[in-house]
């Protein structure tokens, strides 16, 4: 230690720059010492190889990547199966794999090229666009495999249902087939016997058609016509509601047996209609005999009183012309 009030030395100095610069310069030396120079054959080689195993890694996984997505579009095209698609989905995550592990190897290249080989780390760093690249292939063919086979699924599920639906339709036709085969002659007899009373009008009313004037067997005709009449019309009434229901029955059947069972029925309404056509005049019966028998009546006076009046005019020509009658 020099005191500070110590006699000054000649040949002692104190040079801080020249002291800084020997720092650096021992600094430099043990850091070139400890990092290997770049410029090295050795390490050229290494950086050089390093980059040519990446570059094979990515070939391959690039050359599998596209047999497997070949391979997913041949299996996909055609008559797809279930099976198919899980043989497609399986093959396609195995080799999405196959590219993540290889893309995890490849960032760890290029983080300990940074450290070993900078120079390397440039062409490594242009491999990851390529994985990402077939990465994003297989990801978009998985999501249309997944896709499609989801709409396989619903198509599957879409049949089952058809089948199913045509199954509880065709037991619905035979039922309904079996119910219009039971309720179509009830229908039917219902028709007939309002046709038959519809004959025991006529039959009634026949007497009617011969006799000239009212006397006792019109009498007895027109109460019995008019009989028969109502009873026709409460036989109708019931067999119209009859097949009423029927219809409306009818109506609920299953497609095929509802078209068959509405057309008989409407034919036996329209039977109903013809029939109900026919009686109605017979309910007037009285009424059109009165009238048919005033008419007569009215006739023959009338051709009294012609007679009676050509008698008068043969008088009165005889006289003027001189002649007695």
């Amino acid at each position: 230690r020099i005191p500070w009030d110590g006699e000054v030395q000649a040949d002692l100095v104190v040079d801080r720059k020249a002291r800084a610069a020997a720092a650096a310069a021992q600094e430099a030396k043990a850091e070139k010492h400890e990092e290997p120079n770049d410029a090295t054959p050795g390490t050229e080689a290494e950086a050089a190889e390093r980059v040519q195993r990446a570059e094979d890694r990515v070939q391959i996984v690039e050359t599998e990547a596209g047999q497997a997505l070949e391979s997913a579009k041949v299996m996909v095209e055609g008559e797809v199966t279930e099976d198919n698609l899980k043989v497609v989905d399986e093959l396609l995550h195995a080799q999405l794999q196959v590219l993540n592990e290889a893309n995890k190897v490849l960032a760890g290249d290029i983080m300990d090229a940074r450290k070993t080989a900078p120079k390397a780390v440039m062409r490594l760093t242009k491999l990851a666009p390529r994985v990402r690249t077939v990465q994003a292939s297989l990801a978009q063919e998985i999501k249309a495999g997944k896709q499609l086979a989801a709409k396989k699924k619903q198509e599957a599920e879409d049949a089952k249902k058809r089948v199913a639906a045509e199954e509880k339709l065709m037991i619905a036709e035979q039922h309904d087939a079996k119910a219009l085969e039971d309720a179509l002659p009830e229908a039917m007899e219902a028709a007939a016997q309002a046709e038959e009373l519809l004959d025991t009008v006529i039959a009634a009313a026949s007497p009617l058609a011969s006799e000239e004037e009212a006397n006792a067997i019109t009498s007895a005709a027109i109460k019995e016509t008019e009989a028969a009449v109502v009873k026709a019309m409460i036989g109708l009434k019931q067999a119209r509601t009859h097949i009423n229901q029927k219809i409306a029955a009818a109506k609920q059947y299953a497609p095929e047996a509802r078209k068959v069972a509405l057309t008989e029925f409407s034919t036996l309404q329209d039977k109903l209609n013809d029939i109900q056509k026919k009686i109605s005049p017979y309910s007037r019966i009285r009424k059109e005999l009165e009238h048919r028998l005033e008419g007569k009546k009215v006739m023959a006076e009338v051709a009294q009183k012609m007679g009676e009046a050509e008698l008068e005019v043969e008088k009165v020509v005889n006289v003027l012309s001189g002649t007695k009658p």
